[in-house]
C-alpha cells in the first residue's frame, strides 16, 4: 500500500548548533535552520515560522517565509542569547501556513534548539 504524500510539509536539515551543544549563561550564538518543502504543494503567501515554547533566545518572534516550491529550500538564520537558568533548554518553533491556528493540516514542521546551558 502505497502513503500519500503531505499537501504542506517541511524538513529541517543543517540545524546548527548541534544537539546538547554546551554554552555559558548569556553567550550570545547564532541559530540557522535550513527549511526544505518536502511536500506536493507550493507554499502559500502567509507561510510563517514561529517562536511556540522554550526560553526565549532570540529577539525575533515570527519569520515570513518564501513561497517554497517542492523540494526547495530556505535558510533562516537567527541572532540568539543563551537563557541564565542552567541546564538543558529546548526552544520550540513551528513552520506553519495560512487557515486556522487550530487545523493541524498547517502546522507543517517544528524546528528546535537544543543545548546545555552550564
Amino acid at each position: 500500500m502505497e502513503t500519500a504524500k503531505s499537501n504542506y510539509v517541511c524538513n529541517i536539515i543543517n540545524q546548527k548548533p548541534f544537539d546538547d551543544t554546551s554554552f555559558r549563561p548569556g553567550d550570545s550564538f547564532d541559530i540557522k535552520w535550513t527549511i526544505v518543502n518536502t511536500g506536493t504543494q507550493r507554499w502559500e503567501d502567509e507561510t510563517y515560522l514561529e517562536y511556540q515554547s522554550g526560553p526565549q533566545m532570540t529577539e525575533e518572534t515570527q519569520i515570513k517565509l518564501p513561497r517554497l516550491k517542492p523540494n526547495q529550500q530556505y535558510d533562516v538564520v537567527l541572532d540568539a542569547i543563551a537563557p541564565s537558568e542552567v541546564g538543558l533548554q529546548i526552544m520550540v518553533w513551528a513552520v506553519y501556513g495560512p487557515g486556522a491556528v487550530e487545523d493541524s493540516l498547517y502546522w507543517m514542521c517544528y524546528p528546535y534548539v537544543r543545548i546545555i546551558v552550564e
